[in-house]
């Protein structure tokens, strides 16, 4: 028989790990080995605060936790619901905490909302929070990984500069939320690639960036850009130029980019954006309407990069065109690995989509219905 209280510490902190706050409590109670298990700083390397309506841990647990761990933690995700005006508020007073750490050692910051906001709760308070918390860094190490896609609020230059200012060790960003709109200019992203030699992955808008803020990422002196996420809606109007797209990839041969494309946009801002030659592995689209003509501008242009394709759309199987171009680009996209289309397709063009991509076929990563 097993005798638990016997078991090494980095075992127990692997059994511990999934536990929230209040299970994590009580196995501290059952003996002195889990209780030093509980207590290690490897077990609160990584938390997830979880700011739930019904939640099992209270806000003073919450907030006794950070004083008491929090120097700790490395990843942290805070995630809100953000229909209930108290927890709302929670989330602010969870990251003051953080901010308020002069031992902070946070490598990994995400916060996120989830559920609808009823209560219209007001995302400058927020804003300021995040503030808060980038500028005290100034005191503790440098963030290396933020992700704010999730907080559905409005980024502006202010946050971002702060976020550079005071985080120069900022490895990945990614600000593409997808409630709110992005007022963050081309100017403060060129400044926080010019402050964050380390950035190597970027998620924003297409409003966010111009040519001369993506040749930032050609300079001698920063880092190799590995990832690029592009999300494009109807305000983005920019078009940039292929010589561009041609020295970013020549700097950046790793480089990966990811195109986005939101329900508002139209098809000619679609063929303007995609061009020969650059380096996109993926597209995405959201769309309420039929977009072939959009699905065979991708497989002409990036027959050679491709990688992954997703469509989202309520359409139905009665779009033979649709269907055409799918097939197109299963047979001339050598290179894809993975399609996932929501609406229905014929039973005929799942078949053959599959028997063109084998490698697709053989891993599962697709997602086709019929």
């Amino acid at each position: 028989m097993i005798d638990w209280t016997c078991l090494p510490e980095h075992v127990l902190i692997n059994i511990f790990t999934p536990l929230d706050m209040r299970d994590r409590n009580a196995a501290a109670q059952a003996c002195d080995s889990w209780r030093e298990a509980v207590l290690s700083p490897y077990l609160w390397r990584h938390y997830n605060f979880k700011l739930h309506v019904g939640s099992r841990t209270s806000n003073h647990r919450f907030l006794m936790c950070i004083m008491r761990y929090g120097s700790y933690m490395r990843d942290v995700s805070v995630e809100i619901d953000q229909g209930h005006a108290g927890l709302c508020h929670m989330g602010i007073v969870t990251m003051e905490r953080f901010a308020a750490l002069r031992n902070r050692k946070l490598r990994l910051f995400r916060v996120s909302f989830i559920g609808d906001n009823d209560m219209y709760f007001s995302d400058e308070e927020y804003v300021e929070t995040l503030c808060l918390l980038f500028k005290s860094s100034i005191h503790s190490r440098s963030l290396e990984v933020v992700d704010l896609s999730e907080l559905w609020v409005t980024y502006r230059d202010r946050l971002i500069d702060t976020l550079s200012k005071f985080n120069t060790e900022l490895t990945e960003l990614r600000i593409d939320s997808r409630q709110q709109q992005c007022k963050v200019s081309p100017l403060c992203i060129k400044r926080l690639i010019k402050r964050c030699r380390n950035l190597h992955t970027l998620h924003l808008y297409e409003c966010n960036l111009t040519d001369r803020t993506l040749l930032k990422f050609t300079e001698d002196n920063h880092v190799p850009l590995k990832r690029l996420s592009i999300t494009c809606h109807h305000e983005g109007k920019y078009r940039f130029a292929s010589e561009t797209w041609m020295t970013l990839a020549r700097s950046n041969p790793d480089l990966k980019v990811i195109l986005k494309f939101q329900h508002d946009c139209q098809t000619e801002h679609v063929l303007e954006m995609i061009q020969m030659g650059m380096p996109v592995t993926e597209v995405h689209f959201m769309t309420f309407t039929y977009i072939y003509a959009e699905v065979n501008w991708v497989t002409e242009c990036l027959k050679e990069t491709l990688r992954v394709f997703k469509l989202r759309t309520p359409l139905a199987r009665n779009a033979p065109q649709l269907h055409i171009a799918l097939l197109k680009m299963a047979d001339q996209c050598k290179r894809l690995d993975e399609m996932h289309v929501t609406c229905d397709l014929d039973k005929i063009t799942v078949d053959r989509i599959l028997e063109l991509c084998p490698n697709m076929k053989k891993s599962g990563k697709y997602t086709l219905r019929y």
